[in-house]
């Protein structure tokens, strides 16, 4: 029986552990095991072979119990506080929110939508009219229960989501939230979130808690004036890490799910059967971009569909991934294309949207009085079956782990009768890691539309 020792797994430059691989599939460990939030567990050889799998503290409010009503349901609201309690900690990714219903709510699908935000501040230090920065978002839709009762929502599950869990190393985040018409808010419209507070009003004053009244549409966005910052004593909502995993350098782990009970690291990974559903969105009124965030360990490809008018000012439609801190990545894209009209009879190719280090992958063209519809595969490279970083080193002897998209889409005019089919390949190479994707139109937005992203799951 032949083994691999894999010597010297390393966490933040120190040689801490080692992994022996037989090849039956048991899996022994030596010496001690790094968790990804920096904590260690040391034992014997056979110690780690049914590890303990911790769950860091959470951040937000602080005992979840009792409060007085603050933030009408019945409103359109953007929430954020600026203190120490409600402050994320920075490289860590967080998984799952908890807050208190604001209403009794008994149906179901047609209960109220609310929306769960990572928001940035430049100081750390409250003031009236700071700016903050929503950097990214889970949308979820309240579950049955009554007025007060504590709710839980892992952000895997969320109808829609932008930008990354996962805190950048530096800067002031905190928790923040939303409720507006925009996220469909149907059934129960009454009814206001839980503070720690007393009394039953809350005046203007010099309070951490910040809030806009009717924000728009929730998406990475800047707010640089409030309606108000309110005395309160914490918003009852809490965030949570993921849970932790063994992590050999960085991004590069070895997820906990993988350690099976036989003692074996699972390596005969299946693509499944189906493509799963992973974020859809659908407006009625003018959209300029749709975010997906990709989700590392849990889906191998992604399968991108769009149904998109044109009009007012849509344009043409493009793609761009963006970085943990929800910032579209601009330049370093690799494209090449065609396309073939309805009463042509030769392809044209490569136009000025195509070629090397560009600012977008190009998917469809081109004018306003246009609608087009679309599929994409989206393919993050095999590092991600086990949650490894995205576009590390793309150049090296590490192999390439660039982000590659390939597809087509039709381009249907409004009245002219005139149609196009178009085809579209590209990658992003620069040195950026990467956390998801944006569709968005380069003249500005869509009064209607719809994008539907799949993904296919590992098994």
């Amino acid at each position: 029986m032949s083994t691999i020792k894999v010597n010297a797994i390393q966490h933040s430059g120190g040689n801490n552990a080692s992994i022996t691989l037989s090849s039956n599939g048991a899996v022994a460990f030596s010496n001690t095991i790094i968790f990804s939030d920096g904590s260690t567990q040391t034992g014997s050889a056979n110690s780690f072979l049914n590890p303990t799998v911790t769950t860091s503290t959470y951040i937000g409010n602080a005992n979840m119990s009792g409060g007085a009503h603050y933030f009408t349901y019945s409103d359109d609201y953007f929430g954020a506080e600026i203190s120490s309690d409600y402050r994320l900690t920075n490289d860590v990714t967080y998984a799952r929110v908890q807050g208190r219903l604001p209403h009794a709510t008994s149906s179901g699908s047609s209960n109220p939508t609310f929306w769960a935000l990572i928001v940035s501040h430049a100081t750390g230090v409250a003031a009236n009219n700071n700016p903050l920065t929503i950097v990214s978002g889970w949308k979820f839709r309240l579950p049955n229960g009554n007025d007060g009762d504590v709710f839980n929502f892992d952000f895997d599950e969320a109808l829609e989501s932008f930008g990354s869990a996962k805190i950048p190393s530096t800067g002031y985040y905190y928790i923040g939230w939303a409720h507006t018409y925009i996220t469909g808010r149907v059934g129960a419209t009454s009814g206001s979130w839980f503070a720690d507070s007393t009394g039953d009003t809350f005046p203007q004053g010099s309070g951490t808690m910040f809030y806009k009244y009717r924000p728009g549409p929730i998406t990475p966005t800047t707010f640089n004036s409030f309606d108000g910052n309110r005395v309160a004593k914490g918003i009852h909502f809490r965030l949570y890490p993921k849970n932790n995993v063994f992590a050999a350098n960085g991004f590069y782990t070895i997820r906990t799910d993988k350690i099976l009970s036989n003692h074996s690291i699972r390596v005969d990974n299946k693509l499944a059967g189906v493509y799963e559903l992973v974020n859809h969105t659908g407006w009625t009124s003018n959209t300029s971009a749709v975010y997906t965030t990709f989700q590392p360990g849990l889906y191998s490809h992604y399968k991108l569909i769009w149904d998109i008018s044109h009009a007012p000012l849509w344009e043409r439609t493009y793609l761009r991934f963006f970085d943990y801190g929800a910032t579209n990545i601009t330049s370093g894209y690799y494209n090449s294309g065609f396309w073939l009209g309805s009463t042509g009879t030769s392809f044209a190719i490569n136009s000025t949207y195509f070629g090397n280090n560009q600012g977008f992958v190009w998917l469809a063209g081109n004018g306003v009085d246009f609608k087009s519809q679309g599929y994409a595969i989206i393919t993050c490279g095999d590092d991600y079956i086990y949650g490894l970083g995205v576009n590390r080193a793309v150049g090296s002897s590490n192999g390439n782990r660039a982000p590659t998209i390939r597809g087509s889409s039709t381009l249907y005019g409004y009245g002219t009768g005139d149609s196009y089919m178009e085809e579209f390949a590209g990658s992003y190479a620069g040195s950026t890691a990467v956390a998801g994707f944006c569709i968005f139109g380069s003249g500005g937005a869509s009064r209607l539309g719809n994008v539907w992203v799949y993904g296919a799951r590992y098994e």
